[in-house]
C-alpha cells in the first residue's frame, strides 16, 4: 500500500496497476484470503471525524470492488485474519476491540472488549460434521502473559456464533512475551518474539512446548510450507529453517537491507515476496534464498521532488529520512539511492545541468551528486541555519533559501557565496528564477510575502504580500504578463503581476495547498492539498479539468498503458 491507497499489480508488468480507494487515512494492515477471492485492509483511526474510527474494508479481489465497510474498530487496525474456509474475518484495533465478520453479509458474529492488549491472533483448523451447516473452528489469542487456544462454534440455543475460551498451560515461572507474529502449521502454533524466538503451542493439548531463539533482533514474521520455516528477523536476515520431526536447523540464510516486515510465498511455493522496513520488496526463490531487488521505494514522507529542466525520463526524490533517490519513469525503479552519514531530514532537491542532483538538508547542508557514478561531486557546509527549503540550480548559478530567511546565490563552478539578500523574516518556501530573465528571482516566504529580486542591482525590486495565512509553494506562467502564482493556507491561490500591488486574480479553495505547478507548455495548472487531493485548471480559460478522486471516496482505478 502507498498511504491510503491499495495497489495491486502483476509482478511480471509493473504497468498494469489498479489501485483501490477508500481509506482516508494511511493503511496499517493487508490481508488476502486463503481462496485469493477476498481482500481486506485495515487503516489508522480517521482524522476527519470526531471520533477515530479504523474501518475495514473487504474487497472482491477479481473484480477489484469494495464488498463491505465494516466498522467497530478505532484508533488504529492491528490485525485482520481470514478463517481458512474464508467464512469468517477477525479484526483487532488499539481500542482493544475484537470483532469477528460474516464474510458472506457483513454482520458482526461475535464482539469482544479485552481488558488487555492482544498481540497475537490466529485462525486454526475448521471442523464440519455431517448435515451441519454451521462447522466449529479454533481461535488462538495472546497477551503478554497469557496464551487462548478456544473454539469459536455455533450454539444452538442462542442461535448465533460464541467464544468458548481456553487457556494454554504455561511453565510455573511464567512465560511474559511481546508477540510479533504467529502461523498455525499442522497441530502446532507457532509464534515469534520481540525477543527473537519462535514459542510452540499444541492447539488440542493446550501445551506450552518450547521455544527455538531465532534472531537476536526481534522475529517480525515468517511463512511455513513443506517443512520449512522461512523467518523475517529485526537484523535484516531471511532464514531457511528445516523444521521436519522436530529438528530445527538452519540451512541458509541471506541479509536484506531493513527489518524484513513480510514473507509471503506464491501459490506454487518456489518464490516468497519480501518487505523491509527500509522501503524494499524482494524475490526470493525459496529453494536457496537467491532473491532481487523487486522495487525500492521510500519508507518515510516525500518532502520534495524534481525533473531535469528539458526531460521528463527521470526524476529526483528526498525524504524525511534524508535518502535521496533517482527514478527511471519508464521502468518504475530505482537508479540511484544515497543517505549521508548525518541522516539529517531531506527537505528539498532539483537536477541541475548535466543532470547532477543537488539535495538539501535539514542541517543546513547542501550536497551534490552524480547519478552515473554514484559518487559525491561536492557540498557545502551550513549553507543555511536550518534546513534548506528550496534550491534551483542551472548553468548560470545555484539558488537557495532555507529556514533563516535569506535568499543565497551561489557560484555554479566553484560553490562561492556570490550574493546574500535579506528580504524574508520567516522561512523561505520556495526560491526560482524568472522565465525570460535570469538576472531577476523570485521568492516567497512563510511569512506571507512575495519578493522579487534584480542580481544586477542586488536588491529587491518588487514585493507583494498577502493578509492572513502562510505561502507554501510558487510556480509562474508561460503566457500573458508572466505572472507569479503562490498557494498556501488561509489564502486562495493569487495570480501576481508585477506591476499591480494586489493580486489579478484567484481561485478559491478552502484547505492548505501543499504545492502548487504550471505546466512546460504553460496550458495547465496543477496543485496538490492536504487531503491528498489533486487539481488540474485550464489556466488560460480558467475551469476545473481534472479532480483526483478522493481517498474518502471508495472507488477503483487503472494506471493507463502509455503511463
Amino acid at each position: 500500500n502507498i498511504g491510503a491507497l491499495v495497489i495491486i499489480e502483476p509482478v511480471n508488468d509493473k504497468h498494469n496497476q489498479v489501485f483501490l480507494r477508500g481509506h482516508d487515512m494511511e493503511i496499517s494492515t493487508i490481508e488476502i484470503s486463503h481462496s485469493g477471492k477476498m481482500l481486506a485492509t485495515g487503516q489508522k483511526g480517521s482524522a476527519f471525524l470526531k471520533i477515530p474510527e479504523a474501518p475495514v474494508i473487504l474487497w472482491d479481489f477479481e473484480q477489484k470492488k469494495p464488498i463491505f465497510m465494516l466498522k467497530g474498530l478505532q484508533n488504529s487496525v492491528r490485525f485482520l485474519k481470514f478463517s481458512e474456509d474464508d467464512r469468517f474475518l477477525a479484526g483487532y484495533g488499539d481500542n482493544n476491540m475484537l470483532i469477528i465478520w460474516d464474510c458472506r453479509d457483513g454482520s458482526a458474529a461475535h464482539t469482544r472488549l479485552f481488558e488487555f492488549p492482544i498481540n497475537l491472533l490466529s485462525w486454526g483448523p475448521v471442523f464440519t460434521k455431517e448435515k451441519d451447516k454451521h462447522p466449529s473452528y479454533i481461535f488462538a489469542f495472546a497477551t503478554t502473559k497469557d496464551v487462548f487456544v478456544s473454539t469459536f462454534e455455533y450454539d444452538i440455543s442462542s442461535m448465533q456464533y460464541g467464544m468458548k475460551q481456553g487457556k494454554c498451560q504455561l511453565p510455573s515461572t511464567g512465560l511474559l512475551r511481546q508477540y510479533t507474529t504467529s502461523k498455525v502449521y499442522e497441530e502446532f502454533l507457532y509464534a515469534g518474539t520481540m525477543g527473537g524466538e519462535v514459542c510452540l503451542f499444541h492447539l488440542y493439548t493446550r501445551l506450552y512446548k518450547g521455544s527455538i531463539p531465532i534472531s537476536s533482533h526481534g522475529l517480525m514474521c515468517f511463512a511455513i510450507f513443506d517443512g520449512a520455516m522461512y523467518t523475517g528477523g529485526g537484523d535484516g536476515k531471511l532464514k531457511k529453517v528445516n523444521i521436519q520431526e522436530g529438528s530445527w536447523t538452519l540451512e541458509k540464510e541471506v541479509q536484506l537491507d531493513g527489518k524484513v516486515m513480510s514473507v509471503s510465498p506464491s501459490i506454487d511455493k518456489k518464490e516468497l515476496i519480501c518487505g523491509t522496513s527500509s522501503g524494499k520488496i524482494y524475490r526470493v526463490l525459496s529453494n536457496d534464498l537467491t532473491y532481487m531487488i523487486y522495487t525500492d521505494a521510500h519508507a518515510n514522507c516525500i518532502n520534495d521532488i524534481a525533473f531535469p529542466l528539458n526531460s521528463n525520463d527521470n526524476f529526483a526524490t528526498i525524504d524525511e529520512a534524508g535518502y535521496l533517490k533517482f527514478w527511471d519513469v519508464g521502468e518504475y525503479k530505482v537508479l540511484f539511492s544515497i543517505q549521508p552519514e548525518t541522516r539529517s531530514s531531506g527537505t528539498s532537491v532539483c537536477i541541475g545541468d548535466g543532470m547532477s542532483i543537488i539535495g538539501g538538508w535539514k542541517d543546513g547542508f547542501m550536497r551534490c551528486y552524480d547519478p552515473k557514478t554514484k559518487q559525491l561531486l561536492w557540498a557545502i557546509p551550513n549553507a543555511h541555519k536550518g534546513k534548506i527549503n528550496s534550491i534551483y540550480a542551472d548553468a548560470n548559478y545555484i539558488l537557495s533559501g532555507g529556514d533563516d530567511g535569506p535568499i543565497r546565490v551561489w557560484a555554479r563552478q566553484t560553490r562561492q557565496l556570490l550574493i546574500q539578500l535579506a528580504a524574508h523574516t520567516k522561512p523561505v518556501s520556495k526560491v526560482m528564477p524568472d522565465l525570460n530573465q535570469p538576472h531577476i528571482i523570485h521568492s516567497c516566504g512563510i511569512d506571507k510575502a512575495v519578493c522579487t529580486f534584480d542580481l544586477k542591482k542586488e536588491k529587491k525590486i518588487v514585493g507583494h504580500s498577502i493578509k492572513n495565512g502562510i505561502i507554501t509553494d510558487m510556480s509562474q506562467r508561460k503566457d500573458r504578463e508572466l505572472e507569479l502564482v503562490t498557494c498556501g493556507q488561509g489564502s486562495s491561490i493569487c495570480f501576481w503581476d508585477c506591476d499591480e500591488l494586489d493580486p489579478v486574480a484567484f481561485i478559491e479553495y478552502p484547505y492548505k495547498v501543499n504545492a502548487i505547478h504550471v505546466s512546460t507548455s504553460g496550458k495547465y495548472l496543477a496543485f496538490g492539498t492536504e487531503t491528498n487531493e489533486v487539481f488540474v485548471y485550464d489556466i488560460s480559460n480558467p475551469c476545473l479539468l481534472y479532480t483526483s478522486p478522493s481517498p474518502r471516496d471508495l472507488s477503483t482505478s487503472r494506471m493507463p498503458s502509455s503511463a
